[in-house]
């Protein structure tokens, strides 16, 4: 209840604490950082608000972090999917378009925390993950740099995830920094303007 005052009298979506890229199909991609209280290491928040009506209609959602200066035909990316029938992300990896695999079944660990919750109108899935890992099956996030995002709904057929459709993917361009805010300037895989996308 408290939350909610705060939100109404200071006039603050609590949907957009932090970084946010606004997707397709009403999906949105936050992200906040946070440091270890012992250490100096510094984790990544990462929030996919998914509608609520696209969680009973598909089997899985799924977003892969990929290096902005990669190539868009290098697949090598993060993987994060979840099955909308338990909501909690997946700790991937892939160097290929297709399926990925888990990490812990690469002989790699699993490296994130997840959970997910409803919010108005929205299934919104976290997971949480150090910036640098360490493991192998996971790549090195930099704050302030330039990341691509690809979504993705697809459907799952006798327990098993499959392939999604054309339809229901994309990828955009964004900054991993908490000021970054999309102005819908880069819309559908353009890269940048950056200038017009930071908050001053």
């Amino acid at each position: 209840m408290l939350l909610i005052l705060l939100a109404l009298t200071s006039g603050v979506n609590l949907a957009q604490a932090g970084g946010v890229e606004y997707l397709a199909f009403g999906l949105e991609f936050h992200w906040s950082f946070s440091q270890h209280s012992d250490t100096e290491e510094i984790d990544v928040t990462f929030e996919y608000w998914v509608p609520t009506e696209y969680t009973l209609r598909f089997g899985w959602v799924g977003v892969a972090i990929q290096d902005a200066l990669d190539p868009m035909d290098d697949f090598r990316a993060d993987y994060y999917i979840a099955l909308t029938s338990d909501g909690l992300m997946t700790d991937r990896y892939s160097t290929y378009n297709g399926f990925s695999e888990e990490d812990v079944d690469q002989g790699c660990t699993n490296d994130i925390e997840s959970w997910m919750d409803i919010v108005y109108d929205y299934t919104v899935y976290y997971w949480k993950r150090t910036l640098i890992t360490g493991d192998a099956c996971d790549i090195d996030l930099v704050a302030q740099k330039p990341y691509v995002v690809k979504y993705a709904l697809g459907p799952v057929i006798e327990g098993m995830i499959e392939q999604h459709s054309m339809k229901y993917m994309g990828y955009e361009y964004f900054i991993l920094s908490e000021i970054y805010q999309d102005n819908n300037s880069d819309e559908r895989g353009q890269y940048g303007p950056w200038h017009s996308t930071i908050l001053s």
